[in-house]
């Protein structure tokens, strides 16, 4: 494992590059030269831009981008404060295209969908509002290649769903899966068809089915499960009687999966180190107990083999003693480096790696 450079946090990687937010900023850095550029400085008005350069207030503020998607070779989506941006890499040039609902900070995840039968070509994110009263409908968003105009592909009716932790396209199936939160009927797996005019419940109705990731491997779709109530696993849903789903948990995770990723032959999931969600109000915000399901005050990260479903430990850190919810949970973001053949991870509010650019070689997985 290298240490690559600290507080520059990786959104995406493009060859050699990869996209980053640094202190107020969109930069690149060259992952062989350890080259960077600035590309654009983030929307961040000056006080806070001021007060950001402190790592602590930077957390507590909320001032790093965590999402951008390429969407041709100069030209990238990101995710930030309560609007989606275009940046242009070699323009230098950030401007808005659109605006979340109120009370929506950012989707969890902004997915590309092409390939799949039955969809058009686009990029895709579910709505993930706080909805604390169940008032608000939840939708799904995409965004036309050709165009690049956004519309509302798909709206769950208020109170079906609290909201949506993301989506995964099935190019096999013809299909993309909907994956939503958080309690009892709330959380579950959909499946959605031709441009989100049909959707399904596959899995719906407990914690056990309440996750932000899922991945097509050749023993089935593999999920981490994201919850602060029970106990977390690794799950495998393959085709059982009747082609009904059957679903079997294969590892014991040590808390919720709010980060993941993926190489060519493996899943990455960080374990999470978050408040106990039974805890409301202000008081919430300065709680420093677990919740139920949280067993360990290590943010951990494992490697799935797609193949035969083998699961290894990578590294893991422990959470760092500022309030979980105010200053940020314990976890890691994963980031593939394909052209380096290695995953770049990202840890945030541990000890000692806290904001450090970690590098680690495909090989090392093992």
């Amino acid at each position: 494992m290298e240490i690559i450079a600290k507080r520059y946090r990786p959104l995406t990687c493009m060859g050699n590059w990869v996209v980053t937010s640094h202190i107020g900023e969109i930069a690149m850095m060259n992952l062989a030269s350890k080259d960077t550029k600035h590309i654009c400085d983030l929307p961040v008005k000056g006080v806070k831009r001021f007060l950001s350069k402190s790592r602590t207030i930077e957390r507590l503020l909320r001032t790093e981008a965590k999402i951008a998607v390429p969407i041709s070779g100069n030209e990238l989506i990101i995710s930030f404060h309560g609007c989606i941006y275009n940046v242009d890499i070699v323009k230098g040039t950030i401007h808005p295209e659109l605006t979340y609902r109120n009370g929506m900070n950012g989707p969890m995840r902004i997915v590309p969908i092409k390939g799949v039968s039955g969809f058009n070509d686009c990029l895709a994110f579910g709505e993930y509002t706080l909805n604390s009263q169940r008032k608000n409908p939840s939708a799904v968003f995409t965004r036309d290649y050709v165009t690049g105009k956004w519309k509302k592909a798909y709206e769950f009716v208020p109170g079906r769903v609290r909201h949506i932790h993301g989506l995964t396209p099935d190019p096999e199936n013809g299909c993309v899966y909907i994956l939503t939160g958080d309690f009892e009927n709330e959380a579950g797996i959909w499946v959605a068809k031709n441009n989100f005019e049909s959707v399904e419940p596959l899995l719906v109705g407990s914690q056990t089915y309440r996750s932000g990731y899922l991945y097509k491997t050749e023993c089935g779709l593999i999920y981490a499960t994201d919850t602060a109530l029970e106990q977390n696993y690794l799950y495998c849903i393959s085709e059982g009687e009747n082609g009904k789903p059957d679903l079997k948990p294969f590892y014991e995770m040590d808390g919720s999966c709010v980060s993941s990723g993926e190489t060519k032959d493996k899943v990455l999931f960080s374990s999470t180190v978050e408040a106990d969600e039974s805890i409301r109000g202000w008081r919430s915000w300065i709680n420093m107990k677990r919740g139920a399901g949280i067993k360990s005050e290590n943010a951990k990260l494992v490697a799935v083999n797609k193949s035969d479903l083998g699961v290894s430990v990578i590294t893991q850190y422990k959470k760092d003693k500022l309030p979980f919810k105010l200053f940020q949970y314990g976890y890691m973001k994963v980031v593939d480096a394909p052209e380096l053949e290695s995953i770049l991870v990202y840890p945030v509010g541990v000890k000692k790696f806290d904001a450090v650019m970690l590098m680690i070689k495909y090989e090392e997985l093992k």
